[in-house]
């Protein structure tokens, strides 16, 4: 998982929520690019990407395609899904991907 924002109470129920899950968990600078947020989703193995704001959505979703690995885009910062991405069901609002979560048992998850 790469998490991509400013420290937040968001940003810490996914990284503790990650470990807990025996999951890599890579933290992004809100500064770098989109080569090095390509980079290290990459190098990461990322299956998961969270940001907090609309335009760090927008940067990530410009790199999906060469990002084959990526199941899930979760935003915190936002109320619902931008409509230019509302089509892609790999793209969450925090709260939807919460819902998703409180379906699965715990002893599903690995």
């Amino acid at each position: 998982m790469n998490i991509f924002g400013y420290n937040s109470p968001e940003w810490a129920i996914c990284f503790f929520g990650s470990i807990i899950h025996n999951n890599v968990v890579s933290g992004v600078y809100i500064t770098n690019g989109p080569e090095a947020c390509h980079y290290q989703a990459e190098h990461s193995e990322a299956e998961v990407i969270v940001v907090d704001t609309a335009e760090q959505l927008k940067l990530y979703m410009g790199l999906i395609d060469s990002l084959p690995m990526i199941k899930a885009v979760v935003a915190w910062g936002i109320d619902s899904v931008p409509a230019e991405y509302a089509s892609d069901s790999r793209v969450y609002t925090y709260k939807a991907f919460l819902e998703i979560g409180k379906k699965v048992n715990d002893d599903e998850i690995t």
